[in-house]
Order: structure tokens, then C-alpha cells, then sequence
């Protein structure tokens, strides 16, 4: 229930932010209080909201000063009025966790522009500030969709990987499977071979027993170092066994918790195709 209550508080939010309305308000500045269009940001920064005005009022003025307040000077709005306009800018953000809220007042030949103003001065100063609203919420929207976009194929290449890592501990399983299958089958030949040449070896013994010929002491030398050579290559088939056998159970547990990584790491990579679906309705929704 919570849960449910959290996804619909959430949907309500994002609904909200991406409604864009432009308002009559005032605020005061130091010529005064002043009727002012007025959009409000939600979740935003207000130095950042007021920054993306400035260079909106930029783009349309002869001059920008901000000084005791932004003004603009030489503005011009051709939806609004033939004139130029001076415009007042102010954002405002009582605490971190409010609303950002831009106000704007325009002033055309010595007159602000009110709710009893000519409907074309009205029209096109509102006009201004939806389209720069709009702008705004839409660029913020599209970096938050990148920046998730971003994360999720960050995501999908750490499962990538993991996939990467299952195939090579299924494969070194595989080859020392193999590895210690064949230690056994080469030491059961080994031993065999071991026992005809300790037969060897006692029959050369005897045979050199007294007054050896060189000839016999050479081939008594010959098959006790067969003797040591196959008894060594024993040990170290029983070695090679045991070392296959340790990495086998060692990569079984790595294969174990590569499959426990995978399955979270799934999760991750859905969660975040859910955060990217969000964001991409958000930003689609904004308006």
C-alpha cells in the first residue's frame, strides 16, 4: 500500500511539473510593487532558472543589466507589441525544498503590463514566458533522460559483463573437468607401466647380483631411472588432479555467485528501464 501510495505521489508530482502555467502576480522591485506573469518550477534550482532567463531576455534585448535586479532593456516581443519593452526579471525560492518562481514584468512605452492591458500586450508577454517555461522544463527533462539512459547502459554492460564472466567460469570448469579426467586416465597407464618396471628393476637386481657385467650395470641404471621417471610423473598427475579439482569447486562458487549477481543485477537493469520509461513520459509530457 505504501509502495502504491509512493508510485502515485510520484506520478502526481511529475503530472504537475510538467503542467505549465503562466499566472498574473506582483513582486516588488525598486521601482515599486509591480504587476508581474509568474511561472513556478518545480524541484528546480533557482540559479539555474534564473540564469536560463537571463540568456532568454539576452537573446531579445539590446542590453541586460543586472545589478540591483536583471533588467532588460531594448526588448523586443513582436507577438506583444511593435515597441520595444523593458522587462523586469526576479526568481524567487523561499526555502530549498519550495517551488522555484519566476516573475517577469514588462513594461511597454512607461506602462507595466497588467490584467486590464491590451489583450495582444497580455497575449504575447504571457506567450514569452510559457515558451521560455516550457524550454526550460524541457531541457532539464531531457538532461535527467540522458544522464538515466546514461546509467541504464551502465547497467546492461555490468550484466554484459557478468554473462562475460559465467561463460569463461563455465568453460574453465569444463577444461579442468577435462583436465582431471585425463590426470586419472594417464596415471592408471602410469601405474601399470610402474609395475612392469619394478619388475624390471628386480629382475635387472638379480640378474647384477654378483660380478655385473657394464652391460648389465648400464641397463640396471636405465630401468631404475624409467622406475623414478614414471614414479614422478605419478605425483605430479596426482598433483595435476588435485589442483583441476580445487579450481573446478573454486569456480563452481564463483559461477554460484556470478548467477546471484546476475539476478540482482537484473533488477537493477529493470529498475532503471523503468527510470528511463519515467523520464521519457515526463519530458513527453511536458507542456
Amino acid at each position: 500500500m505504501k509502495q502504491l501510495l509512493t508510485l502515485f505521489l510520484l506520478g502526481l508530482t511529475l503530472h504537475t511539473a510538467a503542467q505549465t502555467e503562466v499566472t498574473f502576480s506582483s513582486r516588488k522591485f525598486s521601482t515599486g510593487l509591480q504587476p508581474t506573469f509568474t511561472a513556478r518550477f518545480t524541484g528546480a534550482e533557482r540559479a539555474e532558472v534564473e540564469a536560463w532567463f537571463k540568456r532568454s531576455l539576452k537573446d531579445i534585448s539590446a542590453d541586460v543589466r543586472d545589478k540591483k535586479e536583471v533588467l532588460a532593456i531594448g526588448a523586443r516581443i513582436p507577438a506583444a507589441t511593435g515597441d520595444t519593452l523593458s522587462i523586469l526579471l526576479a526568481v524567487d525560492q523561499r526555502s530549498k525544498n519550495d517551488d522555484v518562481v519566476a516573475h517577469l514584468a514588462f513594461r511597454i512605452a512607461g506602462d507595466f503590463v497588467n490584467s486590464d492591458s491590451e489583450q495582444r500586450r497580455i497575449d504575447g508577454c504571457k506567450a514569452f514566458v510559457y515558451d521560455q517555461a516550457v524550454a526550460y522544463k524541457r531541457k532539464v527533462a531531457s538532461e535527467r533522460l540522458e544522464e538515466a539512459e546514461r546509467d541504464l547502459r551502465g547497467a546492461q554492460g555490468k550484466l554484459e559483463e557478468m554473462q562475460r564472466d559465467q561463460k569463461r567460469y563455465e568453460l574453465g570448469i569444463e577444461k579442468n573437468n577435462e583436465r582431471s579426467a585425463d590426470a586419472a586416465k594417464d596415471k592408471e597407464k602410469a601405474v601399470e607401466d610402474l609395475k612392469l618396471a619394478d619388475v624390471r628393476v628386480k629382475e635387472m637386481e638379480g640378474a647384477s647380483a654378483s660380478n655385473p657385467t657394464e652391460e648389465q650395470i648400464k641397463a640396471l641404471n636405465s630401468a631404475l631411472k624409467e622406475q623414478k621417471k614414471l614414479q614422478e610423473r605419478i605425483t605430479k598427475l596426482d598433483t595435476d588432479g588435485v589442483d583441476a579439482r580445487l579450481k573446478v569447486s573454486d569456480l563452481q562458487k564463483q559461477l554460484a555467485d556470478n548467477a546471484k549477481a546476475q539476478e540482482s543485477q537484473r533488477q537493477a537493469v529493470a529498475a532503471q528501464e523503468q527510470v528511463v520509461e519515467e523520464r521519457r513520459k515526463a519530458l513527453a509530457e511536458i507542456k
